[in-house]
């Protein structure tokens, strides 16, 4: 059996045998359809799937069910899209596609009733009462959510800095850190360094890490 766990950063795919011993494990890109596309989403399932199948000794054919959990697929029309292509590629009797939230959810409860949230570069919660019903909020994405993520820390951090440099708040240390870590050279080039093409939304979650490490500035 099969596992799949696809975020905005990697995905996450398991393989176990019938008595749920893990047999191997496997890493790839990102998993958010929404994120990557569907196909460049598929591709990184595919790829984490042979890396825990090599790890297993094992062939994909031998894979007979699958449980792939991916954030941003709300919607029913994608999980279906995203379900119909692994049972062409993958030739599997039984798919399943749920959010991450729902296999996040059912791995704190073991299918019961309770709550999850999960705060990673995407961030939803999720939860279920004692008559089955399931409600959830967030998963927005990085534009109208992302709250407690790593692109919205960030985010955060560098709006701090800007009130901070315009006078509207007070002054922050992590000013230093992130034109250190931008290269900026100073704080007015700032503004410069942080829209230049080639960063992009890892490179302004790295602001987070950095600055809550105590300003490490190793690249």
């Amino acid at each position: 059996d099969l596992g799949i766990d696809g975020g905005g950063t990697k995905t996450h795919a398991v393989l176990i045998d019938d008595e749920k011993t893990i047999l191997g494990e496997g890493l790839a890109g990102a998993g958010n359809p929404l994120r990557v596309g569907v196909e460049n989403a598929i591709k990184h399932i595919i790829s984490a799937i042979e890396k825990a199948a090599d790890n297993a000794n094992r062939s994909k054919g031998d894979i007979v069910s699958a449980q792939i959990g991916l954030a941003g697929v709300r919607r029913e029309d994608l999980r279906y899209l995203i379900k119909n292509r692994f049972r062409e590629l993958l030739r599997i009797r039984k798919v399943e596609v749920t959010t991450d939230a729902e296999i996040a959810l059912y791995a704190a409860t073991e299918g019961k009733e309770g709550l999850v949230i999960i705060a990673g570069t995407g961030s939803v919660c999720m939860g279920k009462n004692s008559k089955g019903e399931m409600a959830s909020a967030g998963g927005w994405g990085p534009l109208a959510g992302d709250e407690g993520g790593g692109a919205g820390i960030a985010r955060r951090a560098l709006q701090a800095i800007a009130k901070s440099s315009d006078g509207r708040a007070s002054p922050t240390k992590l000013s230093d850190y992130a034109v250190d870590y931008f290269r900026a050279g100073r704080l007015e080039d700032l503004s410069v360094a942080i829209y230049a093409p080639q960063i992009d939304k890892r490179s302004n979650r790295r602001i987070c890490s950095i600055c809550f490490a105590g300003g490490n500035r190793k690249r």
